[in-house]
């Protein structure tokens, strides 16, 4: 065998090698890229979920809130209810005793006349 022969299947084989190790590096290379995206497509996965969750969770708290906004709503609309039903019983309690003092005036002011005349008639006679 001689050198130059040597050196050209030296040659060939650090080639074939070279090949070799390419194609086997970029075999690698996909093989962790592929599980770089399938850890990328599991994360992205984890943060919808989470996020749907997250999203679900603030959804019932709206709900609940606006439910006992609601109730206190109508709790309180109920108590204004029944304090302006106390307030035309009032309303309605001094109309009436207006009306009652101001018939008992009419009466009295009747009665002051009639014992006008009758103190006018008594004069009279005596006089």
């Amino acid at each position: 065998m001689t050198p130059q022969l040597f050196i050209l299947i030296a040659v060939l084989i650090a080639m074939v090698g070279a090949a070799l190790g390419y194609y086997i590096r970029m075999a690698v290379s996909l093989g962790k890229r592929g599980s770089i995206e399938i850890e990328v497509k599991e994360l992205l996965l984890q943060a919808k979920e989470e996020a749907k969750k997250i999203t679900l969770d603030a959804e019932n708290k709206a709900v609940e809130v606006m439910q006992q906004t609601r109730a206190e709503a109508k709790e309180r609309e109920e108590k204004l209810k029944k304090a302006e039903e106390r307030l035309m019983k009032k309303e309605d309690s001094i109309d009436e005793r207006e009306q009652s003092v101001v018939s008992e005036i009419e009466s009295i002011k009747q009665k002051i006349s009639e014992i006008k005349e009758i103190r006018e008639k008594t004069e009279s006679i005596q006089a």
